[in-house]
């Protein structure tokens, strides 16, 4: 009987060690990664490494803040990763009940993990892989100095600690979050990182894809006071903020069917008294005419003025914030005309959008109001 104990405790043992070896892998591997229901049993694993090493699977789990409501947006050098992923070192000393025990653990995370067909992306977040920037990737994080240069590998420690970096997370620690999107052809997951910051309660948000070989990070965008995004199910980024209360930016971004992002739509509007900027000096024109227009009638000062980017064209309107008579539209577009300038109409650039939408596969998609179902990770 002592001998089958024996016997069976080697074993035990011997497994453990399989388990434990099975970490360790080149840094810049992104492949022959464990599944999503073993991931948890590595990291644990990976916590046997050797304090001082900057490992991407040394902060799997963190420390968490309360959750806290969206704000409202505003405005629209290659750092490459350091933090390659290390596997964990064999343990001589491990025995069968330890093996047991993080095999449990690594079954009960694996709940709470994407699915067995999406592991790449569960072994980014769970920081045991690093991703990798679309060579296509689109910036929108305004508010926090988030470099990721497209090409460059990252683990999601880096990508915490360059977020953690900015005066107005300060000591904060994310509370990650993660949802499966539903997008044609494409393995496409939104991963949400929520600081509940003193200064400034925000999130950034990046959409990535689980290619079956690599994870791409396609898009990046961030959430506070002034700036809301919302990605619903399907992939669509709705982002809306605020210059000031004359002073309006929003904008839409969704992916096609090949998970590839587009920027659908950028609009800013400008109320009287408030200037439209392009680094360039092209919207002088359009300045001076509403400023000219508000000086000289009184009823165009109700006038709001958009500038919208559709499919790299630019289309220019005007609404009224009340009702808009012929004759004011008479009277805006002769000033216009003196600085030779023609406004295109709304009507053109709702039709340029419907255009690029349908061209783009999404016009139902981005219809859609609802949210992915969101998963916390820690």
């Amino acid at each position: 009987m002592k001998n089958k104990t024996l016997k069976m405790v080697i074993a035990s043992a011997t497994l453990a060690l399989a388990l434990c070896a099975c970490g360790q892998s080149d840094p810049g591997q992104a492949t022959d990664t464990p599944s999503a229901t073993d991931a948890a049993s590595q990291q644990d694993a990976a916590g046997e490494n050797d304090p001082s090493a900057d490992t991407a699977s040394s902060d799997a789990s963190v420390d968490t803040t309360d959750n806290a409501s969206d704000g409202d947006t505003a405005e629209s050098g290659s750092a490459d990763n350091s933090d390659s992923t290390d596997g964990a070192a064999a343990d001589e000393s491990t025995d069968g009940s330890d093996a047991d025990a993080t095999s449990s653990e690594g079954d009960a995370a694996g709940e709470d993990s994407p699915g067995s067909q999406r592991d790449l992306f569960a072994d980014f977040i769970m920081g045991k892989i690093n991703a990798t920037t679309s060579d296509q990737y689109i910036n929108q994080i305004n508010m926090n100095t988030v470099d990721l240069q497209p090409g460059n590998e990252y683990s999601i420690d880096y990508i915490k600690r360059m977020i953690e970096g900015n005066d107005m997370i300060g000591d904060t620690q994310a509370k990650i979050s993660y949802a499966p999107l539903d997008c044609g052809n494409a393995n496409l997951f939104a991963l949400r990182l929520y600081y509940n910051a003193p200064t400034e309660p925000t999130d950034i948000s990046f959409v990535c894809a689980d290619t079956g070989e690599d994870v791409k990070i396609l898009i990046g965008i961030d959430s506070w006071s002034r700036r809301i995004s919302m990605i619903n199910e399907k992939g669509i980024i709705l982002d809306s903020g605020a210059n000031g209360a004359g002073s309006h930016l929003s904008a839409t971004y969704a992916p096609d069917s090949e998970g590839i992002y587009h920027v659908v739509s950028e609009v800013e509007e400008n109320y009287y008294g408030w200037d439209f900027y392009d680094e360039n000096g092209s919207i002088e024109p359009l300045n001076t005419i509403i400023h000219e227009a508000g000086e000289g009638n009184e009823k165009a000062q109700d006038i709001i003025y958009y500038r919208e980017v559709i499919d790299k064209k630019v289309y220019y309107y005007f609404l009224g914030s009340g009702k808009l008579t012929q004759s004011t539209v008479d009277y805006i577009d002769k000033i216009a005309a003196s600085h030779d300038f023609k406004f295109d109409g709304k009507a053109a650039a709702d039709e340029a959008r419907t255009a690029y939408a349908q061209q783009l596969g999404i016009e139902e998609a981005s219809k859609n109001e609802n949210e992915p179902q969101w998963k916390d990770l820690n």
